[in-house]
């Protein structure tokens, strides 16, 4: 039993992604009022458009916002990567990574990772499988748009803290339901978005917390394998 049981093959996990970009490449709303985000959305869609180029090539998304948070108007940056390689004819993960970042202008003021730290064999695992990282170094799409990080001490990287695993719709939807103005409702309330922000729910999260349910209840929750050793892969 472990916390990452049922979590998506990465075939599976990436054609998700593609779900995701093909609504913000196609929704009026996020193209008027979002057009970035809608335009490297439609770019990386072309790029992923069958699963043959999707196996070969990662995904890896970044796009900046205007988005209005507690009446001033900021810089939000959101990021997705996924790496896989290729290893006895099967995809294996790499790298799966998710940012959002908040920056006044172009000093950065948050930001947060949102990591699946996978298991790798004969290795400890030292930190929690799904996590939330605080800081951590600047994107290089972030370094490209001139963002300075010298405010939040990007070296500390701890702590790591339990997360669920989020997805790309996942993370935008805490963004737009987060910072509601005018623009973002038409977004959160749109009844295709809440059935992609479901269908995201069921993939990843349902599987995280019914298999933190199945470890409490199985009899292996115990003084000396508590849900933390569990949620570390222990």
């Amino acid at each position: 039993m472990k916390i990452n049981f049922d979590y998506p093959k990465p075939l599976d996990l990436k054609r998700n992604e593609r779900k995701t970009l093909d609504y913000l490449r196609n929704q009026p709303n996020v193209q008027q009022d979002f057009g970035e985000l809608a335009s490297r959305a439609r770019n990386l869609y072309f790029q992923i458009s069958d699963d043959k180029s999707l196996k070969l090539s990662p995904i890896d998304f970044n796009a900046e916002m205007a988005i209005e948070i507690e009446r001033r108007k900021k810089k939000v940056f959101v990021g997705a990567i996924i790496k896989t390689h290729k290893k006895k004819n099967r995809y294996e993960y790499q790298l799966v990574s998710y940012l959002l970042a908040i920056c006044n202008g172009s000093e950065l003021i948050r930001k947060f990772h949102f990591d699946y730290a996978f298991e790798k064999v004969g290795q400890n695992q030292s930190v929690p499988i799904f996590h939330l990282q605080y800081g951590g170094k600047l994107s290089p799409y972030m370094k490209q748009k001139g963002i300075d990080d010298g405010k939040i001490e990007p070296w500390l990287s701890s702590p790591r803290l339990n997360f669920p695993p989020i997805t790309l719709a996942l993370l935008l939807d805490v963004v737009f339901s987060e910072f509601r103005t005018v623009e973002t409702n038409r977004i959160v309330e749109d009844p295709q978005w809440r059935s992609l922000v479901k269908r995201n729910e069921e993939l990843v999260m349902i599987p995280y917390f019914s298999n933190i349910l199945r470890f409490t209840n199985s009899g292996l929750h115990r003084q000396n394998r508590l849900v933390r050793d569990f949620c570390h892969g222990n």
